[in-house]
């Protein structure tokens, strides 16, 4: 199987005053409907994990977030980026 070229990407968990989280909605008819995620995507040539977060929030919700970023998980391969072909236990 191949995966293809792997990018470095970030996702943003974007909260409220009221703690509430951003989400956007998608409909994905090859999958069966639609589809809830957090904004998120591929970082371009040079950009940092934070530059991509914060470009990937505006371009997808129009949201510009200066204040209060915390970075909550270590850079980690995706589940699909083994070149095993066993399925992920």
């Amino acid at each position: 199987m191949s995966i293809g070229s792997l990018r470095d990407a970030s996702v943003v968990v974007a909260r409220d005053n009221n703690d509430l989280v951003a989400l956007l909605s998608a409909d994905f008819p090859t999958h069966a409907g639609p589809y809830l995620f957090p904004p998120g995507g591929r970082r371009e040539d040079g950009e940092s994990p934070l530059e991509c977060a914060r470009r990937e929030l505006r371009e997808e919700t129009g949201v510009s977030a200066e204040h209060r970023w915390a970075r909550t998980r270590s850079p980690c391969s995706p589940p699909h980026a083994s070149t095993s072909s066993k399925p992920a236990t």
